[in-house]
């Protein structure tokens, strides 16, 4: 048999099924009795991200809103050190349109300078 007459057969192999996942419990506290359990866990979840923000509001003044490694170093924080390189970079940018805006002035200037000299002297 030659190599000309082998028929190239592709496989196709499926993907692998899903994993099956055990739905977690998770306890929710009430004091109001006359909420069903559905209820309860629509307010946790429209609280928690609140909840947070209000958190995050109380550390930035306080200046306890820098995380701490094992050595009890600071660790800037990512999100602000991103924030910070993006701002730095558009500063350096409009500082270097500004000076290209600065010369493209006096450029302009000095033409009409010399372009004001020459009808004075006609």
């Amino acid at each position: 048999m030659s190599i000309s007459k082998v028929a190239h057969i592709s496989r196709v192999v499926p993907p692998a099924p899903p994993r099956p996942t055990q739905p977690k419990l998770i306890p929710l506290v009430s004091t109001d009795r006359t909420l069903d359990p559905q209820m309860i866990a629509q307010l946790y979840t429209a609280r928690w991200p609140c909840q947070e923000n209000i958190i995050k509001g109380w550390l930035l003044p306080l200046g306890i809103d820098v995380n701490h490694g094992v050595r009890k170093t600071p660790i800037p924080n990512s999100e602000v050190a991103k924030q910070r390189a993006e701002l730095e970079q558009r500063d350096r940018t409009l500082c270097q349109r500004v000076a290209g805006a600065r010369q493209r002035l006096q450029t302009a200037i000095a033409r009409k300078v010399r372009g004001q000299e020459r009808q004075q002297r006609q």
